[in-house]
């Protein structure tokens, strides 16, 4: 069994996408709800919806609710929603619109 799900750029999907232990790559576009061990969503593509991951990087177009453990988000992302993160990277060319939280509870 493969450990990578791939949307193609030619794709567009909805639905809800459970890809335990897996890495999601996205160059289409989703919408829906994926959860992942991995998310990309690669520069072009584009997501609506509700990501759950461990890892997320964004170099596309998201919008909706992602809860994450560590989140890249690259130059060319354009991010709108809500963040729950515990690690956040932000390249200075990126967009983010929304709130923006912590996952753990700093003691």
């Amino acid at each position: 069994m493969s450990d990578t799900t791939l949307i193609a750029s030619d794709m567009a999907l909805s639905g809800i996408l459970h890809a335990k232990e897996q890495t999601v790559i996205i160059e289409g576009s989703f919408e829906g709800e994926v959860h992942a061990d991995n998310i990309y969503i690669n520069s072009g593509a584009r997501f609506e919806g509700v990501a759950v991951s461990k890892t997320a990087k964004i170099d596309g177009i998201f919008a909706g609710i992602l809860e994450t453990d560590a989140l890249v988000v690259h130059d060319n992302a354009k991010m709108s929603g809500e963040i729950i993160a515990d690690s956040l990277v932000i390249d200075s060319g990126a967009d983010i619109t929304g709130v923006v939280m912590r996952k753990t509870p700093l003691v």
